[in-house]
Formats: C-alpha cells, sequence, structure tokens
C-alpha cells in the first residue's frame, strides 16, 4: 500500500495538502463511456453527521422496511445512526434535481435503480429498520425552473431550501460542541441529474458494474463562489487564466450512481479536506 500526497486547490489562490494510504488506481475499462475514466478510492469510513422551492417532489421513504440486522451492525449503518443520534435528526439522504425533462420514463426508471439498489443495500447488510426508514432520496421535478438549469441557479435553489428544511424536517435538531446540524451531509449535498446523467443511468447494463452510469454531486458550501467571484480571486491572487481548470469550480464533480447510498453519503464531509480525496475534475468519473 503506496503513500502519497496529494495537493488540490480549494478555490483559486489556494491548497490543501493531504496524505493518507490509498491504492489508487486509474483506468479505463471497455464500457460504453471509455472516455471517462474511473477513479478507485480506498474504502474507509468516519464517523460524520450525517421544500425545494415549490416543484413537485417524490419521497423514497415509502419503501419497506428491511429485516432486523444481524448482532454486528455495519460499519456505515453506525457512524449514519451516530450523527444522527449527535443531531437529533430523523431523516438522512440527499435532495435529487432533475434537469432533464424530454423522457419521463427515463425518470421513473432512474428513480427505481437509485431506490431499489440503495434499499437492497442496506437489507443485505442489516441495517437496522428505524435507520432504513429514513432515508429519504427526495426527487425534485420543475420543468419551469429546473429544466438546464446551471449549477449556480441549482446552488441558489438548495440555500433558499436549507434554510427552512432543518426547521420543518429535524424538529428535534440541536447545535452541540460546535457542530452546526445545517452542516449534515443532507444539507451540504446535492445531486444533479442532467440528460447525460439520466441517459447514463436509464441505458444502463444493470449486469455490468462498469456500465452502471453517474450523477452529479454538487457541493454547497460557503466557499463554492459563484463564477464572478471566482473570477475576482483569481484576479486578486494573480493566477494565470491558463492555470486555472475548466471553469474554476471545484465544487461539484460526477460519480458512479451506485455511490448514491449509504457509504459515500457516510464518507463524504462538508469541509474540503472530506471532499478532496475523491475530487476529479469532470469530465472524470469518481468509482468508489
Amino acid at each position: 500500500m503506496a503513500s502519497f500526497c496529494w495537493i488540490r486547490p480549494l478555490q483559486v489562490g489556494h491548497g490543501i495538502r493531504r496524505s493518507f494510504q490509498s491504492r489508487a488506481l486509474l483506468c479505463t475499462p471497455k464500457t460504453r463511456h471509455p472516455q471517462k475514466p474511473l477513479l478507485f478510492l480506498p474504502t474507509h469510513h468516519r464517523r460524520s453527521p450525517s421544500t425545494p422551492p415549490s416543484p413537485r417532489f417524490t419521497s423514497s421513504s415509502t419503501i419497506p422496511i428491511p429485516p432486523d440486522p444481524p448482532g454486528d451492525l455495519d460499519e456505515a449503518a453506525q457512524s449514519i445512526r451516530c450523527g444522527l443520534r449527535d443531531f437529533k435528526h430523523d431523516k438522512w439522504g440527499w435532495v435529487i434535481y432533475r434537469c432533464s425533462y424530454g423522457d419521463d420514463e427515463a425518470w421513473t426508471r432512474f428513480q427505481r435503480i437509485i431506490n431499489d439498489r440503495s434499499r437492497k443495500d442496506m437489507a443485505g447488510r442489516g441495517f437496522p429498520p428505524d435507520l432504513a426508514n429514513s432515508l429519504e432520496w427526495t426527487f425534485v421535478s420543475d420543468r419551469a425552473s429546473l429544466d438546464g438549469a446551471s449549477k449556480e441557479q441549482l446552488r441558489s435553489y438548495f440555500r433558499a431550501w436549507v434554510a427552512e428544511a432543518e426547521k420543518v424536517e429535524q424538529p428535534r435538531a440541536t447545535v452541540e460542541n460546535g457542530r452546526d446540524a445545517t452542516k449534515a451531509q443532507r444539507y451540504s449535498f446535492f445531486i444533479e441529474v442532467d440528460e447525460e446523467a439520466l441517459r447514463s443511468v436509464a441505458d444502463a447494463d444493470l449486469d455490468n458494474p462498469f456500465d452502471e452510469g453517474w450523477v452529479n454531486i454538487v457541493r454547497c458550501g460557503e466557499w463554492d463562489l459563484g463564477p464572478e467571484a471566482r473570477e475576482e480571486e483569481r484576479k486578486r491572487e494573480n493566477i494565470p487564466v491558463e492555470d486555472v481548470e475548466g471553469d474554476g469550480d471545484e465544487g461539484w464533480m460526477r460519480i458512479s450512481s451506485h455511490m448514491v447510498g449509504p457509504d459515500f453519503y457516510d464518507a463524504i464531509g462538508y469541509l474540503p479536506q472530506d471532499w478532496y480525496p475523491f475530487y476529479r475534475q469532470p469530465p472524470g468519473l469518481v468509482y468508489w
């Protein structure tokens, strides 16, 4: 197991250094998306904590509860449960925005795949019924505001939702030991499903683990600056334009669709040092 040091900019002009043990491997398997390299990262867990604007949304919390777990509680289940208990939260899971409206059947299939995969995974690993039942993927559909929406627009909608959601969803929530409950994963990230992502999942070969499709996970933290603010900071730090990757927005990435589940939900955190060990600039794909 090789030890190496990974340096990524947090935003233009800033940096972070993180050393860790990894069996990282870059490869390009023969799939329907050969141009998307996969980034394999080590399995690790940490103890972590865990209505968008008027759109129509559906909840996944009506899925049947899995059977009682065996004696030894799964590590991810234990970590998520500890986060819920610490924050006095009753719900976990991400908001998933539909940003493509050309195929309703594909969207229905997408929702079914995400729900069924995560529920079967938890049932097979013996997640306690109360924890499995408190998972909610909140699927949001609103053609008028979300069709083709930019990530900045989605962040604006999401921030407005977060401002009220915790009060409504988590009435028992508290702030303990200086930990802000609004920084739980449910209120720090959301999933964007654009046309490419929708097609990649809905048309995937579910029997091929390298052809399951992807989604975009978008971070929505205080350091996720808008394009104007990113440009101002670039100029202030005297960073040449050619040194900025893409549009300079490192607050989103493509992740394999199976990562919309308990393991990655547990592993990812809202701080930059939790984000960058996974980060790969799109169109690169993170497979974990």
